[in-house]
Formats: C-alpha cells, structure tokens, sequence
C-alpha cells in the first residue's frame, strides 16, 4: 500500500521555496519582470495543484482505514477536484468526523489544534515564515508592499478560522471580535477569508484554463483603486493556501496519532 503520509504533512511553503530559488540568479529590474510574473504564475498552480491532491491523498488514507466512511466515499462521495473552499471543508470535516470516531470518548477541539493557547498561533507563526522568507528573497520588492500591508494581526485573527468542526473559515456576517487580540468584528470583516479565497479560486481557473491568453480582464481604475483589489496578488494567494495546508497538517498529525494508538476498524 502506497503510505501517503510524507506528502500530506509536507508544507507546500517548500515549493514556493524551491521556486523563489529559481529566481537567484536574476536581477530585480523592469526587463525581468515578465520572467518573474510567469514562474510566480507556475509556483501558483504548483501550490494548487499539489494541495488539490494532498486533500485526494487525505480522503483515501480516511478510506483505507474506516470500512463504513470507504463504502460512502466511492458510492456517495461528491467532492469534485477539492479546488474550491466547499470541497476543502467537506474534506476537512470528514477528517475531524473520522478523529472523533477514533476517540469518541474525548471531546475533541479541533480549534485548538491550531490555536492550542493563548501564545499559540500556528496560523500567524507560519505567516511569520512566510514573510521571513519573501521579505529576504531576491525578488522582496514584489512581496515588501503586501507584506507592510498585512503585517497586523488582523488576518491571522482566531476569529477568521474554523467555525465549526466543518467549515475552515468564518463567513463574513459571523465574524466576531477577537477580545485576546483586541479587534472589532468590524475590523475583522473586511478579512473574511471565505470571500479572499474566491479571489484565490477565480485566479486558479484562469491560470489552469489558461483563459488569460483571450481573456485580459483588465481591471479599471476604480478596481485598482478599491480595497477589496489588495486581496489580489501573489503574497496573498500564497498566505492563504499556506493557511488552508497548516489547518490539514496539524488536523491530520492528530488522526494519525490516534490511530497509531491501536484502534482498528
């Protein structure tokens, strides 16, 4: 049997890692900024890609092990190419359901596998990485606007994440204060990853159809000018599905601990 454990607790921050490599031995003028946007465009749909898969990865290790889940998976299962934020949480709320299975005697807070306590942010600590590692590369001027921009606590808020035990992010009408960080709800909203993500997604499909060799969709001024047009670029895309990886990671460290105690179906 194919163990795909390596691949699923993998980061994919290692890509863009490996793709920002690339770039080393390019300058940082004008003339190169084409080259830039076209491996930037690769490392996206790289990124996608492979989490498209971990989730596939993730739906058949959950198969393998529960008999009963196996049977709805390839009879019931509807999960499309685990590309957009529906597909995502219904994986992810299959993972906690199958956790919960394993230890039904525990009452289990899958938010606090990501938000252990207080000083814990295992969102905002990878954020912290992310902007290490863009902030020092040798293409930091693209990234250095974004990263001031979004250096605030504001979208790595608690508040944003992991409603319930199937659903990663917080729909915008719900979101709530953050009291520990104290933030208002209203200063929250416009950080609703739920509708950050859609952005994320648009992009994706032009990048895979390759519908931006007809489609040129140039925005206006008034786009360029709006706020929702700061949730358009590449550091963003970047933070968010390094988001989306952490909560899988950690989520799934913890089935497999579980089941490593023995349990069998």
């Amino acid at each position: 049997m194919v163990n795909h454990n390596d691949f699923i607790l993998e980061p994919i921050i290692n890509i863009l890692k490996k793709g920002i490599s690339s770039l080393s031995n390019l300058g940082d003028t004008i003339e190169i900024y084409p080259v830039q946007e076209h491996i930037l465009r690769s490392i996206f749909i790289e990124m996608t890609g492979s989490q498209e898969q971990k989730m596939k990865c993730i739906l058949w290790t959950l198969a393998t092990y529960n008999y009963e889940f196996r049977y709805d998976f390839l009879n019931k299962g509807k999960y499309g190419e685990c590309s957009d934020l529906k597909d995502k949480s219904k994986v992810y709320g299959d993972l906690t359901k199958q956790i919960t299975l394993l230890k039904p005697s525990e009452n289990i807070e899958f938010k606090k596998i990501i938000f252990p306590d207080d000083k814990t942010n295992h969102i905002e600590n990878n954020k912290i990485a992310l902007d290490k590692f863009l902030g020092h590369s040798n293409i930091n001027s693209i990234f250095e606007k974004y990263i001031k921009m979004f250096q605030g606590n504001e979208i790595t808020s608690e508040s944003l994440f992991l409603p319930s035990n199937s659903q990663l992010f917080t729909n915008k009408d719900n979101i709530g204060d953050d009291k520990l960080k104290n933030i208002s709800s209203d200063s929250l909203k416009k950080y609703a990853i739920s509708e950050i993500y859609l952005r994320l997604y648009k992009h994706r499909n032009r990048c895979a159809h390759n519908t931006l060799s007809y489609q040129k969709n140039l925005p206006t001024l008034n786009n360029l000018n709006s706020e929702a047009y700061n949730f358009d670029n590449y550091y963003i895309r970047f933070l968010i599905l390094i988001f989306i990886d952490t909560i899988f990671i950690k989520t799934y460290e913890k089935y497999l601990e579980l089941r490593q105690t023995g349990i069998s179906w």
